[in-house]
């Protein structure tokens, strides 16, 4: 740390504004009543610079004054240091209408990921680690007085408790800057530009929101009740007495106990698994029936329900972006997880727009081939050819345009197979072929690709011996107790991830306002201006890979509406050949 922190308490906030005016670093750190800016708020701020430290908490200051305060200190030239400045800047604009300017922003959290992507990046676990090993500490009174009085949330613990709890936020948060920021490597650092630039970018994002037809979508919530209902008296029917379907428990009797099927899994614990993968294996009348009551469950309590409670405010979703999420730094999103939304269950129909979706075609494979340098991928990508196809007649010796869609589905399997590290067992049960064929398959594959086995060698020996492999970027993934398989996984994602994050700069740049949503290897916009899409193209393809980038762009009228496969002609003729 830098010293001791003055323990001033109820200063004037124009002194503490002039103190914070001779310094460079100021950190900031919300204390709010809840995780959730929606509907939660800031109840007191913390700052911190030089040796001073402050906590200003609404009840003693009130939310105008802050407000004032905040305009003012944001008017300093002087770098803002944040622990996760998108949640902090979301929670001053909901509670003091103040806007952070994302230009003077520093992130920890962004900077310690880059650092080091496997530790941890909680306050606590950073300022153990590098600032005092018994920082933890400072939190236990704070917990002591919520368990012994039964609160359920910071904003009552008492003002003497809490004062010395926010400081040490806003210290902890300012300490780290100084430590970690040096130590970002060249390459590294010129990275963490673009992380800057893209938090700013996805606070926006989530700010702005995703529409939502609410109308379709309680539409669909009254049938998939009235599908619910109707399935669970099928059952019950079957069986002969009142049974809940959505009881693991009770599914598990039914089944092996009342009608002694055989137990295919068993849970970590033991029991017998009744998940769809091991209950679809069963022979059984009613087994249909318990998979389409889990189906439209599912739908409804994961997708349905929740996305009609969280777009209740404005008639938008505005979910939660985790820019860095995954451990190759691929986006996870929450609230809901827009990653994981599947495409045939009926749901991405319900977010409308005049939409635009910029795709990179094959974004992992391409970057697979420029990584293990393959020239047989190089050469098919070149000339446009699909990669899978290609593989497929690479190795199955069947001419390109007399490829099968099965064959395809072979060529995919494996492609993304060894991209993903997958073994012969793993192959065999996605490709439904035997053990002694995928080994087949495999064997043939790096036959005819002899460079890629070199690339997984290479990428292994470099990770053991670094504890990390870069990205075609420079940015750092930490590889340390995993598996020697994931190497070239880590370099590809990552990779692919990366290209992604010049994608969303490029669309910010040429018009901010119409990004709705990121999805994989996608961005999704709203009322993007048609001339741009050329400007876009290039500045979405400019990267120096030794195969061509190519961005797939796709319009409709809601976000399923592109797939053909899931385009609605009418909600009931859908949902009867979806679900």
């Amino acid at each position: 740390m830098r010293g001791l922190f003055s323990t001033t308490d109820c200063t004037d906030l124009n002194t503490i504004l002039l103190e914070a005016s001779s310094c460079s670093e100021i950190a900031i750190d919300t204390e709010t009543n809840g995780l959730k800016w929606l509907k939660h708020k800031a109840f007191a701020i913390s700052v911190a610079f030089g040796h001073s430290s402050y906590y200003i908490p609404n009840s003693q200051y009130n939310v105008e004054s802050i407000s004032v305060f905040l305009s003012k200190l944001f008017s300093l030239n002087a770098k803002f240091i944040f622990l996760n400045s998108k949640f902090d800047a979301h929670m001053i604009r909901e509670t003091y209408g103040i806007e952070v300017p994302w230009e003077k922003v520093y992130d920890i959290y962004t900077i310690a990921s880059l650092y080091n992507s496997q530790s941890k990046h909680d306050l606590k676990s950073l300022a153990e680690e590098y600032i005092d090993k018994n920082s933890h500490q400072y939190e236990n009174e704070v917990q002591r007085y919520i368990s012994k009085n039964g609160v359920n949330d910071y904003s009552r613990v008492p003002y003497h408790i809490m004062s010395i709890y926010g400081k040490k936020d806003a210290e902890y948060t300012l300490g780290l800057f100084p430590i970690l920021y040096p130590r970002l490597d060249p390459a590294t650092l010129s990275w963490y530009t673009y992380e800057r630039e893209l938090l700013g970018i996805v606070y926006r994002l989530e700010k702005r929101g995703f529409p939502v037809d609410r109308e379709y979508l309680s539409s669909y919530r009254s049938f998939l009740q009235q599908e619910l209902e109707a399935v669970t008296k099928t059952i019950r029917e079957m069986v002969g007495y009142a049974i809940n379907p959505a009881s693991n428990e009770q599914v598990s009797e039914l089944l092996f106990k009342n009608f002694k099927l055989p137990v295919l899994k068993k849970t970590t614990n033991q029991n017998p698994s009744v998940d769809e993968e091991s209950i679809s294996s069963l022979h059984h009348p009613i087994i249909p029936f318990l998979l389409r009551h889990s189906k439209v469950e599912k739908i409804l309590g994961t997708y349905v329900i929740p996305i009609l409670e969280l777009s209740e405010r404005d008639g938008k979703l505005h979910s939660t972006y985790n820019p860095l999420g995954a451990r190759t730094g691929r986006f996870s999103s929450e609230d809901p997880n827009f990653q994981n939304m599947p495409k045939e269950l009926g749901v991405r129909e319900a977010f409308i727009g005049d939409l635009t979706d910029a795709d990179h075609s094959q974004l992992e494979l391409r970057v697979f081939a420029h990584v293990a340098q393959e020239q047989s991928m190089i050469h098919a990508f070149k000339n446009g050819k699909d990669l899978h196809q290609s593989t497929a007649s690479e190795m199955l010796n069947i001419p390109y345009d007399q490829v099968t869609s099965y064959q395809r589905f072979i060529g995919k399997g494996i492609n993304f197979g060894i991209v993903f590290g997958e073994g012969h067992y793993t192959l065999s049960k996605q490709l439904k072929c035997d053990y002694s064929q995928a080994i087949s398959y495999l064997t043939t594959y790096h036959e005819r690709y002899p460079s890629i086995k070199k690339v997984i060698k290479k990428l292994g020996k470099e990770g053991e011996r670094d504890g990390f492999i870069k990205t075609l970027f420079g940015r750092k993934i930490y590889v340390r107790g995993i598996p020697d398989y994931k190497y070239l996984n880590y370099k590809v994602q990552g990779s692919a991830r990366d290209i992604l994050v010049i994608g969303l700069l490029a669309i910010s740049a040429l018009q901010d306002s119409a990004l709705v949503n990121t999805v994989h290897d996608s961005g999704v916009l709203n009322e993007f201006k048609l001339d741009l899409l050329s400007s876009l193209n290039q500045k979405m393809i400019d990267v120096n890979l030794s195969v061509p980038l190519v961005i797939d762009f796709k319009r409709g009228q809601n976000w399923g509406e592109w797939n053909p496969e899931t385009n609605p002609k009418g909600l009931k003729k859908f949902i009867e050949g979806n679900i």
